[in-house]
């Protein structure tokens, strides 16, 4: 067998082996190297950016070495072989830097290098940590917190990174709960812990009390606690695709609160106390099951967005108060007509009522002057009333899937004038 045979130092040695360069830490094999960074020379404004090889494989493309066989691009295995050893061989000059070579590398060598007694190793070791975590880089971050690293900081040490920290992105992470150290992260302001599978919200996530944004959509929770409403930083908060049912009445409490994601759950109503929430402007109630459209909401003057798609809606209270609303989407529900006081909605650029049962358009829908997208297909419409094309703004009309036999000819002129297919 063919052995290419190149040593860092007295821990680490690298071999090429059957074309492929392993790494033995301590005389044993350690890792099997998978693929070799390759960096286009000519991205350097883009490169001048970037604090690591992390960094690097995620803005120039690290499917390069995965998706080409280097062999058609003209490096063999012997060159790859030496482009490892080079790699490694100035992390190790370099004080075992872990900005050098990949975290997914760096940071298990340096643990298994320390544990076989390499000095350097176990003195950087906890430092390379928590400068890499305290750089913020998501995937990074994410690698560290799943493996369990920063349980090998003591409680000054982590406290010293994460009262650094902003954001943590966490989504994806196969977590089951919530790290109990993410509580300690005291100046967080967003925190990312969508699609993992939490059932449950710990009463400690109120001391991270300067949090504005809290993403738990794609989890398994089913209750809302408490402690989630004395976040009064909090000004979006977003909890789609669970199993909620009842929103508890102290959401109140969320004064700041400005976005609020609370789709494809089970919800049936809204507390009246909802409406409280004075600073809220955007709201995703869609894929629930909604038989009344939330009384409440019509009173909230701050609204800009209503999302309520895809539920079992057969009538709308007025929405005459809901003077600042510049999107509504009631597609896929049960309604017959148009929503009464619609037509008062007058800051109204997008709306979208298809898949419904409605049968006439008012002639008041005129008064929608700053109606930009209007969809209102699959519905039960005989007569699409030419008024509609003299709203100035108008760009897209959708109405297809309707049971309109004949257009007139003045409509067919508004909409050819419109350029309108």
């Amino acid at each position: 067998m063919d052995v290419r045979k190149y040593v860092i130092n007295k821990y680490i040695t690298l071999k090429l082996e059957n074309d492929k360069t392993i790494i033995y830490v301590g005389g044993e094999i350690f890792l099997k190297c998978k693929y070799l960074l390759l960096v286009n020379p000519q991205e350097k404004e883009e490169q001048s950016e970037i604090k690591s090889i992390d960094e690097a494989a995620e803005k120039l493309g690290s499917e390069l070495e995965e998706q080409i066989n280097l062999i058609d691009l003209g490096i063999k295995p012997e060159e790859e072989f030496w482009g490892h050893c080079s790699n490694l061989q100035t992390w190790a000059d370099n004080n075992y830097d872990t900005r050098i070579i990949h975290s997914n590398l760096a940071i298990p060598l340096l643990k298994r290098l320390a544990e076989i007694g390499d000095i350097k190793a176990k003195t950087v070791f906890k430092e390379e940590i928590a400068k890499r975590f305290s750089y913020g880089n998501k995937s990074v971050n994410q690698y560290l917190i799943k493996e369990g690293y920063l349980n090998y900081l003591n409680r000054e040490e982590r406290d010293t990174i994460l009262k650094k920290v902003e954001e943590i992105d966490l989504s994806n992470s196969n977590l089951i709960k919530i790290p109990n150290y993410i509580f300690e992260a005291k100046n967080l302001k967003m925190l990312d812990l969508s699609s993992n599978s939490i059932s449950e919200i710990p009463t400690e996530i109120t001391k991270i009390n300067k949090l504005q944004t809290l993403n738990l959509s794609d989890n398994r929770i089913v209750n809302i606690p408490n402690s989630i409403f004395e976040l009064k930083s909090l000004q979006q908060l977003l909890l789609t695709n669970n199993n909620i049912q009842i929103i508890p009445r102290n959401i109140s409490r969320l004064k700041l609160l400005k976005i609020l994601d609370l789709s494809r759950n089970r919800l049936k109503n809204l507390p009246k106390e909802i409406k409280k929430l004075s600073n809220l402007e955007e709201i995703d109630l869609s894929l629930n099951q909604f038989r009344n459209f939330p009384t409440p909401l019509c009173k909230m003057t701050t609204l800009r967005e209503i999302r309520i798609n895809n539920n079992e809606i057969r009538q709308v209270p007025t929405l005459k108060n809901l003077k600042n609303l510049k999107h509504l989407n009631l597609n896929s529900n049960l309604l017959t007509k148009i929503p009464n006081g619609l037509s008062k909605v007058e800051m109204l650029t997008s709306l979208s009522i298809s898949d419904n049962k409605i049968k006439k358009i008012p002639e008041t829908f005129t008064n929608l002057k700053n109606l930009i997208y209007l969809e209102i297909g699959t519905n039960e419409l005989i007569l699409i009333p030419d008024f509609i094309l003299d709203l100035y703004h108008l760009i897209e009309l959708r109405i297809d899937k309707n049971q309109v036999k004949l257009l007139s000819n003045d409509f067919k002129k508004k909409k050819k004038k419109k350029g309108f297919l």
